[in-house]
């Protein structure tokens, strides 16, 4: 079997991630989930909002007992259980909202519609990655389409 030039590999990439982001956008979510996402995105939009990494204890209570989503720590600042690195995942898509929209509230209705273009890029960027990994340990097309369509 004769391998793929360059130019094809890139066609071939372009072909996978323009399906998964197409397979994505017509079946993106119609509304949010409650849970550890919001926790990590309250954060993100404090941070964005305040220039403070702490949550206000009225926005970190409701959403359930001490632990379950929040943390308090010693000075009585709350924070999601979830690290930092997560807090910042959304910073670029929350502050693109806050910049277009004027303003960044977690439950506006255009939340979502960031979100969901947020997932666009990050499942695009995922399947390249994923091609990029498959044509690394094989030539065949069909397997590295089974591959990334199977991780994804």
């Amino acid at each position: 079997m004769e391998s793929m030039t360059g130019k094809e590999r890139g066609h071939f990439a372009l072909v996978i991630v323009v399906l998964v982001v197409a397979i994505n956008f017509f079946t993106w979510p119609a509304q949010k989930y409650f849970g550890d996402a919001d926790a990590v995105r309250v954060q993100t939009a404090n941070l964005l909002n305040t220039g403070e990494w702490n949550v206000p204890q009225g926005i970190a209570e409701p959403f359930g007992p001490r632990g379950q989503y929040f943390y308090q720590n010693a000075k009585g600042n709350w924070y999601p259980k979830y690290g930092v690195l997560n807090t910042l995942i959304y910073a670029p898509i929350l502050w693109l909202e806050k910049v277009t929209t004027g303003s960044l509230i977690i439950d506006s209705p255009e939340c979502l519609l960031y979100l969901n273009l947020f997932n666009l890029v990050l499942s695009g960027a995922t399947a390249f990655y994923l091609v990029l990994l498959g044509r690394r340990y094989t030539e065949s097309k069909a397997i590295v389409v089974i591959f990334v369509m199977a991780s994804l």
